[in-house]
């Protein structure tokens, strides 16, 4: 019988230890790739080891793909330039977009190029790190870039070198710099003979294509760290998803990582619990006709179907797989607007029912409420709150807030304390409203011309800098202590004098009728998901006095130049609350969800309702003081 059990115990130690998932998560390795052999072609279709030219993805990749129609159905190629509309008609509201995506958008955080007959070389320069290739800039020669996604470890350095120095066909080859196959030397890049079978194939020992990662994604989307070392913030460049939602992708714990968070130790929870079920951004975000996603639930779905048989075979999805990758609704997903909706949410894979037996109430909770609004309660990593362009730093950048830290945020020694993302009313596709975390961050600029165009940042330096020294007169008006010194909480534009200052500089470098715009860009929060725990659990959270639903948040720490910032006009959320000026000076947003038509038990107040409460509760009373009082008086009668 010890035997029998001892022989059991083992088997199962052995069965689970070999289950896949678990493997994967032990060794924390990718699988082979099952992808084969590549011959790397040029533009002319010949092998690249022979001629000696940049590599060709589309030629590549073409021989198996119908990398046209890939290239034709990807919106992050496109981003938004099969869109394009007159100066002004935009649905930002801003005089000079001239779309909605990343091409024709103007990006008030990165403060990009925004004049109506947009540059594509300027463009690019300023995009190269976040466009895939393709698209606007096809015409330049640059090819969607198949490596960045389907490599294990692709080089965006050097890539973005080689777009920026202008050699635009080099860029895809760039791209493998990292791999060993191709190498940068003083007459350029050289091809690695050693990489190459003897029919121009890569040989074994390099890598293959496979299906993207999260790591991939995060390239240009957030911040993904996979891998047992420590998660820090990187220190290169910007991560825009981190910047603007403070989220990050990873199933490390948050007090196994680098970071010095409040109260450390404590926090046992991974960053993002999918992540650490070891899914991928593919898992939600996946192609438009995989046969092995697609089941009707996505935007437009046949209700009347339990199940969808007509999918495509292996073979036709390999050769035509659509790149639109499926979508959420958010604000700040502006680009394809007409595939809002096509990604899964929490409810087409998990069944609300089970798990939440100790909520009231429950179908009324999930008619008001989006599942983030409870999972994802808390951000622990910074996130802008504040972005002022009317000034400048000596290096050229704005000056910039954040919420969720003591200090700069990418210093190791600063301590970052987090923050409550705002409950914001979000509309759905289906016109209902439901609650969903957000983060706003405001932006103040100059804008001068009419129509009014964002000025262009070395006309500002020159206005407020003399070579790297501020010029004398705004020295003197910004120096309100006297020190002789503009330390950083004076170069801001708090008081009218330097305002008046600042316009007479631009006015006097040729600018008509120069002001200041301000606006509030909202960021929804769809990562950085809790389960059990550390999800909303207490009533009281957002019924009691001090609601998580009417909480104010601070937008900025001072109001450049005076001005109220407005909501950007593409954002899908309801505008319901207040803007207000705290005593100390900061602006404030407080929502207010009755004014979306969400009440509230125990923190909303409907008066008459109250009153005929009140009145119901007095009649009561008098009834049985009436009743009474008949009782007694005719009981003394029959005595």
């Amino acid at each position: 019988m010890k035997r029998h059990a001892t022989w059991v115990f083992l088997c199962g130690c052995l069965l689970f230890s070999g289950h896949p998932l678990l493997a994967l998560r032990a060794s924390n390795q990718v699988p082979p790739s099952m992808h084969p052999a590549v011959k790397l072609l040029d533009a002319q279709g010949e092998s690249v080891l022979r001629s000696g030219r940049a590599v060709s993805t589309m030629r590549t990749c073409g021989n198996c793909h119908d990398t046209e129609f890939i290239a034709a159905h990807c919106y992050h190629a496109s981003v938004g330039s099969d869109g394009l509309v007159a100066p002004g008609q935009a649905a930002s509201g801003r005089p000079w977009d001239i779309g909605s995506g990343l091409f024709g958008r103007w990006d008030a955080l990165s403060y990009g190029p925004s004049q109506p007959n947009l540059d594509v070389k300027q463009w690019l320069i300023w995009a190269g790190g976040r466009h895939v290739g393709g698209g606007p800039v096809r015409s330049l020669g640059v090819e969607l870039n198949c490596f960045l996604c389907h490599l294990p470890s692709p080089d965006q350095t050097a890539r973005l070198q080689e777009l920026r120095a202008g050699r635009y066909e080099w860029a895809a080859t760039a791209t493998l710099a990292s791999t060993g196959i191709v190498r940068k030397t003083a007459n350029g890049w050289k091809w690695n003979p050693t990489a190459f079978t003897t029919e121009g194939e890569l040989t074994d020992s390099f890598p293959r294509p496979r299906p993207s990662s999260s790591a991939n994604c995060g390239l240009c989307h957030g911040l993904v760290h996979q891998g047992a070392s420590p998660l820090v913030f990187p220190r290169e460049a910007p991560d825009w998803g981190l910047e603007t939602k403070g989220q990050i992708f990873s199933p490390q714990r948050l007090k196994d990582s680098g970071l010095n968070l409040a109260n450390k130790e404590a926090l046992s929870r991974p960053f993002d619990v999918h992540a650490e079920r070891l899914l991928q951004c593919s898992s939600c975000h996946n192609t438009l006709n995989n046969p092995a996603y697609f089941s009707g639930v996505a935007r437009n779905p046949l209700l009347h179907l339990r199940f969808e048989p007509r999918r495509l075979s292996p073979g036709e999805y390999l050769s035509q797989p659509i790149h639109h990758l499926a979508k959420g609704h958010t604000p700040q997903g502006n680009v394809a607007r007409y595939l809002d909706g096509t990604m899964r949410r929490c409810e087409h894979c998990h069944d609300a029912t089970f798990g939440h037996d100790w909520l009231p109430y429950l179908q009324r909770h999930l008619a008001a409420l989006n599942c983030e609004s409870c999972h994802v309660s808390y951000v622990y990593a910074p996130a802008r709150q504040q972005t002022d362009w009317t000034v400048l730093r000596p290096d050229g950048t704005a000056v910039v807030a954040w919420r969720g830290v003591r200090g700069e945020p990418h210093q190791a020694s600063s301590l970052l304390t987090g923050f409550h993302p705002l409950l914001l009313p979000r509309q759905e596709l289906n016109g209902t409203r439901k609650l969903t975390p957000h983060n706003l961050v405001t932006i103040w600029y100059w804008v001068a011309g009419d129509p009014p165009t964002p000025i262009d940042l070395a006309l500002l330096k020159k206005a407020l800098y003399q070579g790297d020294y501020l010029h004398p007169q705004i020295k003197s008006t910004f120096d309100t202590n006297g020190d002789g010194v503009v330390e950083a909480t004076e170069l801001r534009l708090d008081r009218p004098d330097k305002m008046a200052a600042v316009r007479s500089r631009l006015e006097a470098l040729g600018l008509r009728n120069p002001h200041i715009r301000g606006e509030i860009q909202p960021y929804s929060l769809h990562h950085g998901v809790a389960a059990g725990e550390w999800a909303v659990r207490q009533c009281a959270d957002c019924h009691g006095r001090e609601s998580r639903l009417t909480r104010a948040m601070a937008l900025a720490d001072y109001l450049p130049g005076g001005v109220m910032p407005e909501l950007i006009g593409d954002a899908n959320v309801d505008w319901n609350g207040r803007l207000f000026v705290d005593p100390s000076g900061r602006l404030m947003y407080q929502a207010a969800p009755a004014a979306s038509g969400l009440y509230v038990l125990g923190q909303d107040r409907w008066r008459v309702g109250d009153f005929l409460g009140l009145l119901i509760g007095l009649a009561v009373v008098l009834a049985v003081l009436v009743h009474g009082g008949w009782r007694i008086h005719v009981a003394r009668k029959v005595r």
